[in-house]
Formats: structure tokens, C-alpha cells, sequence
């Protein structure tokens, strides 16, 4: 608290307001906080004019001259006017001296360093030495106060921190009276000057010694040691199977296709020295060298070692491996004659063994791996039960023809054609000829029309009739009326004249099927049907075949399916063309499946889905329908067997979310720890993922995605089996106007394709749901059969007048 006007205190460290002096009598105290008086008084109307001046004094009362005033007296102060039994001089102040003719008590202070608790000293040698653990300001009649901490104070000290504890000392009390009184800074820590509390070396340093003086003492933790904790006296030591770095705080289990054998093991000797060897495998934290520990790579692994990749790397497809210790991809072994070896997943399911015999209609040369990879070519076969070798084709035999690449079972040659060897398809019957037995060799096995009786057309099955009135036919007759003549008269079309030549007009009949009259006519075979196409009885025209159907014969009253890998997408076909490259074609389709995401074909006459290559390894097919990879995997990604883009997202645990790779299309094998969804183990998206956009009332029940290959088999008749909707517990149904098959992914490629069918909601093949006798559908893609048959295709429409 301050002093008020009127006080003044001269003095430090007083702790009550009675220490506060009253103002010396001629001086004035106008402000709070004096040390000292701040005016002098002015001279009023009764002050003495000619008052001894301040520093001297008279007791007499006969000077006539100021020059007559005595000094004042050591030890005490005579103010202006001092004199006299009123006005004695003052005694000079403790903490103070006062020489001969001084003017007030406080004029002359004890300097720093020295202190007096006595009043009235006469000079500066009088003031007594500042105590040890002590500082004395000037002026005080008491030691001012106790040495500050970090700090020694010996005698005649002037203020308290004016001797700090030298570098690498400190002292945590106060009142310190010499330097022996600092103590030294103690391990783990460092003490600059006057420090009172030791500075802990932060985490990632330490220091063994005492004395530190600065950061720069504490020294950086070595390699193959950690120091978590400030104050580090001694670094921890990291063990076996782990490693650091200089300056760690921690340590790391040692990486994988390293070994940390010591327990200091540097991070620079690891990565340089402490490297798996080729054939070994070495997982995260091993600790002993692995030639001791017999840590193999796995079977159907092999191991380039760990300054190559820290991995063991399945052997690829086409190769497997029966033994441990794999150190390249050279030491696979390649798939045998006849074998496959195949695995969609080969890091979580590796090829320790063939995976099979080489499928029907494929033959599996040396270091084969997807097994629909070579199919037999048309006009071949192959069949296990038949002792065929797994790496030729056998060509089709006589009496039987393959028609589509990949067939396993010759199909038999039917009536009315004949099949030589290798026959891609049968071979109709000459016109004149037929044969009612199937299974024909040669042209020549074809039975002759007998005389009296004709064959019209080819592929015959029987003859066609009798020989027309008025007309003779020999042997091989193709026509009911060989010798025609001029006779013949206008007859309504698809009826004939009871007799030739007479006056008769009225029909006698209908046109045979696999003919059509077109007016006029006197036998029932007028017009032949040409090559793809057909006609019923009383046809007046022919019918082109139906999409999905050809024809290769004349005369036919019925269109054949078209054939497996094959491709009947036109009307009137007599001859299918190859299911083209990228697609499949299953028997009596009107149009080609394209392969979907994550496969290609890249040879025509694909049959059915599975015979669509997975893509390969490091590259990506992200449309359908490809006939080859679309392009190289993405830099910082890889691509298995199977991926549908070119940045595969991979879902881990317990292991970095992606690993660098700096070559496009590198196939890379990733650590282990997958997420699993749905219960499947999966990496790259290997699995074709289709997203479907649905219509606004059908969102409620779909997914933006349907995984392929993830549903229960019980989803049948639903969009897709094996596929987890994200949120659903089940597949949603096949749309109407379309029909999906196992494993669809996408219903739009599966749009109802016949006439003779509809495809309500869920729909499983094309003709699940036919027409009802008498009705068709008259446009692809319909829910329901709307139009009335025609009556050419109409059966039950009897004769009209």
C-alpha cells in the first residue's frame, strides 16, 4: 500500500503503515508514495527570515550573519532553522550515515550491499557487510531479502540474482551463501545459468552424464534404441524383431522380408544387411535369421526375396508348385499336358496342384491355366470318356458333325442329310434323293426317289408324293409333274386342280408344306421353299426363318435352331455365321451375349459365359463385350485376374491402404489382411461389378450395385445368383420384357427375344413362357402375347370358300 500525502518512507521491505515518517517540519509531502519529501515550504507571514540553513545550527541569539552558523554535528541532521531546545538536530536514520553538515537524516544512504540497524552513524565504513544467503539494497536498516533460487548470494550482495549458478549447476532453495551450495545437473537433463530446476531432455534424446549446460548436452537416441519419455538417463533398447531409427521414440516391428536378428538392429542394417533370402518367407517381427528358423516359402508361392518383393508371390496361372522354397517364378512348375491349372483368387486359394483334367471340347496344351482357353475348333471334338489326350483335338467322325468351337459331343447327322468327317454342319440330300434313317456318311447313302413317286428339294426325308395324273416319273424324279405340259389352268393360289385338263376348277387340295401355289396350280409341290425359309400346308408364300432359326435345305415345312456358338440374328438365314469375338452365343439365340466386365473373347464361336477369358493379370476390362483387355493397369494400382477398372479399390486391415507401384500394369501381390465383405475374401474387385441404374419406383428395392458371384443360390428367378446388394437380403426380380439366367449381373443384356414367348417378371430363360396356341408376340421385349396368328401360322384354320 502506498504511503499518503504527508508520509514518506525512505525504507524497503516495511510491511505496515505506521512505518510511514511525518513530513519533515519546513518540507511538504504532496504525493502518495514518497520516498522522500517532494517541496519545500514557502515562507509565510511568521517563517524566519534569517534561519541558520539547512546543515548547520546556533544555540545563540546574537548572530548577525549566516556565516555564523555552526555545521551541524556528525551523526545527525540539522534542517533549515536548527537550534535551540524547539528545534534540536535530528539523529541520522537507520540504513544511513551522517557526516558533519548534514542536511537531513536520510541524506546519505548505507550503499548496496550494506545495511545498519542502528540511527546516528557518522560514516559509510559504520553500514555492516550484507549477510551471506542475503542482498541488501542501499539505504535499508535490514537485510532486503533471501537469495533467489538458481542462485548463491555471499557476502555484501547488492540484489538476488546477482551471482547465478554457473552452466551445468542449478539449486532449487533459496538463501544460497556460496557456489558450493549449487548442486551439479543431474543425468537426463541439462541447466543453463541460474537454473533452479533441471530441464528434462526431450523425448528422442537422452544424456548419461552430469553437468548439462544446454539442449545441445543432450544427445539424439541411437538406432536400434528408443527414448519415449523426457529425462532420458540411458536409451531403452528396442530387442529382437523390432528396429528404429536414429531419434526414436518408438520401435517398429521389423517389415516383412526382413529378419531382426539383434537387439539393436538398425533401420539402415535391416534394410541393407538384415534382407530375406530368395525362397524363404519373413514375416512382420521375425527375430531370427531365417535359415535358422526354416520359415520356407509357402507351396504354390514363390519368394524373389525380400529386397525384391516382401511378399510371397502366387505362381501364376498355366503353373503350380508342390514344393516349398520357391526363390522365382522360373522354379514353377508348368501346367501338364492335358491339365489345367486355373485359381481366381490364387493369394488366398495358391495352385499347389493341377487344378483338373482339361474340360470337354478343349484341349490343354503344355502350361494351360483358364480351362475354356482353347476350344475345340468347328468340325473337332473332344471328350474325356472317349481316352481322347488332353492336348488334341479329334476331328468330328462320319454319320455326325460339331458345328461350334468347343463341342464335346458330336451331334448326329439328321434325316435327310449326310455327315462326312470333320463336318462342321450336315449336308442335305440331293434333289431326287432323300433318307429317312439319320446318320448318313456319304451323298451316295442317300436313297433314290423310286419311280412313280417324286423328291422335291433338298434334305428330303421321304418323297414328297405320287406322281402327278398325266404324268410319269423315273427314278430320282425331283418334280410331281417332270414332263409339264401347256394344260395346266389358272387355279386359286395354294389349292391345285382335281385333274389336269379338265373343265374341273374347283381346288382339290391344299399345298404340301415345304411348297406354296401361288394360283393356278395342278400339283400340290408348285414352288419349292428356297434355303431359309419354310412353309405349312396351304402356304400361299414362304415364311423367312425366325430370328434365332436357319434353314439350309429347300422345301422345308420347319426352320432348325440355330446351333451353339453360333449366330442366327436375320431373318431367312441358311447358313449361321460364328458368334463373333468378345461375345457368346448359346443354341437358339437371336443374338450374341457380349462377355461381361472383367472378361473378353477373343476368338469366335463362343458358347456359353464361362467360355469368356478372365482378364489378365495387370490389365483391365471395364466394358462388356471386349474381344481383348482394355488397357493396362493404372500406376499405384494392380490389377488380378478378373478386374473390371483400372484402379481396383482394395480394402485391407493391418496393413498400409496402398502400395506405390511405378510400372503400368504391374502384377503385384498385396500383403495379407483383407476386410472380408459379405463374408468373401476378396482383393482387387476381381469380380465383375455392374451398377445398375433402376427406375424411381424400383429404388426402394435396389442397390446402386449387385456384386456378381456374393448371393445365395436360392435368388433364382431374381436379377442375379451369387450377388450381395449393398443393404438388401435379396436378389431383385427379372424385369418384364426381360429373362435372366444364372449369375446375371445386368438384365438389359437379356431382352425377351421370340415370337412364340413372353417374359412376365422373373423370367429365367427365353422360353420359360410361350404363346398359347394360336398367338404370338408380335414385338421383342413384350410382357404379354397380344396379336392373333396369322394364317399361314395358324394350323387349326381349316379351308375357307
Amino acid at each position: 500500500m502506498p504511503c499518503q500525502p504527508g508520509t514518506f518512507n525512505p525504507l524497503e521491505g516495511q510491511d505496515e503503515a505506521t512505518d510511514c515518517r511525518e513530513c519533515y517540519p519546513g518540507k511538504a509531502c504532496t504525493q502518495v508514495a514518497l520516498k522522500a519529501p517532494d517541496v519545500d515550504c514557502m515562507q509565510g507571514p511568521n517563517a524566519l527570515t534569517n534561519a541558520c540553513p539547512p546543515g548547520t545550527l546556533s544555540n545563540r541569539t546574537d548572530l548577525t550573519d549566516p556565516a555564523q552558523c555552526q555545521r551541524c554535528p556528525a551523526r545527525y541532521a540539522c534542517l533549515r532553522g536548527t537550534g535551540g531546545s524547539q528545534r534540536p538536530p535530528l539523529s541520522c536514520f537507520p540504513g544511513h550515515y551522517c557526516p558533519p553538515g548534514t542536511m537531513f537524516p536520510t541524506q546519505h544512504k548505507c550503499p548496496e550491499g550494506t545495511w545498519s540497524e542502528r540511527s546516528g552513524l557518522e560514516a559509510e565504513g559504520e553500514c555492516r557487510p550484507c549477510p551471506r544467503g542475503w542482498y541488501c539494497l542501499a539505504g535499508v536498516w535490514g537485510p532486503t531479502g533471501r537469495c533467489s533460487s538458481g542462485h548463491y548470494c555471499p557476502e555484501g550482495t547488492t540484489y538476488g540474482t546477482q551471482f547465478p549458478c554457473p552452466p551445468g549447476t542449478y539449486s532449487t532453495k533459496m538463501g544460497n551463501g556460496q557456489r558450493e551450495d549449487c548442486h551439479f545437473c543431474p543425468g537426463g537433463s541439462y541447466c543453463p545459468e541460474g537454473t533452479s530446476k533441471p530441464t528434462p531432455c526431450p523425448p528422442s534424446t537422452f544424456r548419461r552424464l552430469k553437468g548439462g549446460q544446454s539442449l545441445e548436452d543432450c544427445s539424439v537416441c541411437p538406432a536400434g534404441y528408443f527414448c519415449p519419455l523426457r529425462a532420458t538417463i540411458s536409451p531403452r533398447v528396442c530387442g529382437a524383431g523390432s528396429y528404429s531409427d536414429k531419434g526414436s521414440v518408438e520401435c517398429f516391428p521389423c517389415l516383412q522380408g526382413h529378419y531382426c536378428s539383434n537387439e539393436t538392429t538398425s533401420e539402415e542394417a535391416m534394410l541393407s544387411v538384415m534382407v530375406c533370402p530368395p525362397g524363404f518367407l519373413c514375416s512382420q517381427g521375425l527375430a531370427r535369421e531365417p535359415q535358422r528358423s526354416a520359415i520356407l516359402c509357402p507351396r504354390g508361392f514363390y519368394c524373389p526375396g525380400g529386397g525384391i518383393d516382401p511378399n510371397p508371390i502366387p505362381c501364376p496361372n498355366g503353373t503350380f508348385s508342390r514344393q516349398p522354397g520357391l526363390r522365382d517364378l522360373t522354379e514353377c512348375a508348368e501346367c501338364p499336358v492335358g491339365k489345367y491349372c486355373y485359381s481366381q483368387q490364387p493369394q488366398e486359394q495358391p495352385i499347389i496342384e493341377p487344378t483338373g483334367s482339361c474340360p470337354n471340347g478343349h484341349y490343354c496344351p503344355l502350361g494351360t491355366g483358364y480351362p475354356y482357353t482353347s476350344p475345340c475348333q468347328s468340325g473337332f471334338y473332344r471328350n474325356n470318356s472317349h481316352g481322347h489326350h488332353g492336348d488334341v483335338c479329334v476331328p468330328c467322325p462320319a454319320r455326325y458333325y460339331c458345328a461350334s468351337p468347343g463341342t464335346s459331343t458330336p451331334t448326329v447327322c439328321p434325316q435327310g442329310f449326310y455327315c462326312s468327317e470333320g463336318s462342321t454342319v450336315p449336308r442335305p440330300c440331293e434333289e431326287g434323293t432323300y433318307s429317312s434313317r439319320p446318320a448318313l456318311s456319304d451323298v451316295s447313302e442317300c436313297a433314290p426317289c423310286g419311280g412313280g413317286r417324286y423328291c422335291s428339294g433338298v434334305g428330303r426325308t421321304g418323297p414328297s408324293g405320287d406322281c402327278g395324273e398325266g404324268f410319269y416319273c423315273r427314278e430320282r424324279a425331283s418334280s410331281a409333274a417332270p414332263l409339264a405340259t401347256a394344260l395346266a389352268s389358272a387355279t386359286p393360289s395354294s389349292v391345285l386342280t382335281a385333274h389336269l385338263g379338265s373343265n374341273n376348277t374347283s381346288p382339290t387340295g391344299l399345298c404340301s408344306a415345304g411348297f406354296y401355289c401361288t394360283g393356278g396350280s395342278a400339283s400340290p409341290a408348285q414352288n419349292e421353299a428356297e434355303e431359309g425359309h419354310y412353309t405349312l400346308e396351304g402356304a400361299m408364300r414362304p415364311e423367312p426363318c425366325p430370328l434365332g432359326t436357319f434353314q439350309p435345305g429347300r422345301g422345308c415345312s420347319s426352320c432348325l435352331e440355330c446351333q451353339r456358338g453360333r449366330l442366327c440374328n436375320q431373318k431367312g438365314m441358311s447358313q449361321p455365321g460364328l458368334c463373333p469375338t468378345g461375345h457368346y452365343c448359346p443354341p437358339g439365340y437371336a443374338g450374341a451375349h457380349p462377355c461381361p466386365p472383367g472378361s473378353y473373347a477373343d476368338q469366335p464361336g463362343r458358347e456359353e459365359v464361362q467360355h469368356c477369358s478372365p482378364c489378365d493379370a495387370g490389365w483391365f476390362c471395364r466394358r462388356a463385350g471386349l474381344s481383348a483387355p482394355q488397357g493396362l493397369c493404372d500406376p499405384a494400382f494392380y490389377c488380378t485376374s478378373g478386374a473390371t477398372t483400372a484402379t481396383p479399390v482394395l480394402q485391407m486391415s493391418g496393413v498400409p491402404s496402398w502400395e506405390i507401384l511405378p510400372k503400368r500394369g504391374k502384377v503385384f501381390s498385396s500383403a495379407q489382411g483383407f476386410s472380408t465383405v459379405g463374408g468373401l475374401r476378396w482383393r482387387s474387385i476381381a469380380l465383375s461389378t455392374r451398377h445398375i441404374q433402376p427406375t424411381t419406383k424400383d429404388r426402394a428395392n435396389w442397390s446402386s450395385a449387385c456384386f456378381v458371384q456374393q448371393c445365395h443360390p436360392s435368388a433364382l428367378p431374381k436379377l442375379a445368383r451369387n450377388a450381395s446388394l449393398t443393404g438388401q437380403t435379396q436378389c431383385p426380380r427379372c424385369h418384364a420384357g426381360y429373362y435372366c439366367p444364372e449369375r446375371t449381373s445386368n438384365y438389359t443384356l437379356f431382352p425377351c427375344p421370340h415370337l412364340a414367348s413372353t417374359c412376365p417378371d422373373g423370367t429365367r430363360h427365353a422360353t420359360q413362357f410361350p404363346c398359347p396356341r394360336g398367338y404370338y408376340n408380335p414385338e421383342p421385349m413384350t410382357r404379354a402375347w397380344t396379336a392373333v396368328c396369322p394364317v399361314p401360322l395358324d394350323t387349326t384354320v381349316r379351308r375357307r370358300d
